[in-house]
């Protein structure tokens, strides 16, 4: 069964509602600029709050290589997320687990996007995600053609769009290790909401079944 992360966490209200609707990891942005990011002061309440229950992701943008290593390990994040043009050799020098994302762009060509997954091969996890600038209705059937299409040799977490209404549609096709998720379950940027996450976390758990009500 797919696990869930619930991305963009901003405080510890938001954080133990997650983890009581089901998720199995919590994503802190730590992205200047981002409407939902946290900054270590904060997260670091949080997490404290949290005490372990749950594995933690600490995402970044192109951040500086330093930056990253001392917040990873200030707070003992689980994972480490980045979410920019960090070359393998970057990935590498962090020092802990390391969840890359690559964005799949519709008009790219496979073989391509077979080659950047392949360049990643070193890393813990891949992210398949969706460019800002794409419209979500237009993309997720030709990005889950894409990512069966790919040779992935690696658990990997599928974002882009999803909410609980969706979420069935991505496991019918595809298996990813885990569904990520951050707007599908807000009221409003940064801000969860506990029956949008209930229903996310219901959805994936239900994931065993889809295949089944496909084809019948």
């Amino acid at each position: 069964m797919a696990e869930v992360k619930i991305c963009g966490i901003t405080n510890s209200s938001d954080a133990k509602n997650a983890i009581t609707a089901g998720a199995n990891y919590l994503g802190f942005i730590f992205v200047p600029g981002s409407a939902r990011a946290i900054n270590e002061e904060a997260a670091q309440e949080v997490l404290k709050f949290i005490g372990g229950q749950v594995k933690t992701v600490a995402v970044f943008r192109n951040s500086e290589i330093a930056d990253v290593k001392r917040i990873a390990k200030a707070l003992k994040f689980d994972y480490v997320q980045l979410h920019g043009s960090e070359s393998p050799e970057f990935c590498q020098s962090v020092g802990a687990p390391i969840v890359k994302v690559i964005e799949i762009d519709p008009d790219s060509d496979d073989a391509k996007l077979q080659e950047l997954l392949d360049l990643y091969k070193s890393c813990d996890y891949i992210l398949f995600d969706k460019p800002k600038q794409l419209d979500f209705a237009t993309w997720l059937d030709v990005a889950i053609e894409k990512v069966e299409n790919l040779r992935v040799s690696r658990p990997y977490f599928f974002a882009g769009g999803l909410n609980h209404t969706n979420v069935r549609r991505v496991l019918s096709r595809i298996k990813p290790h885990a569904l990520d998720v951050a707007s599908g379950v807000e009221v409003s940027p940064g801000l969860k909401d506990m029956d949008k996450m209930i229903a996310f976390c219901g959805a994936v758990s239900d994931g065993a079944n889809v295949v089944n009500e496909a084809i019948s």
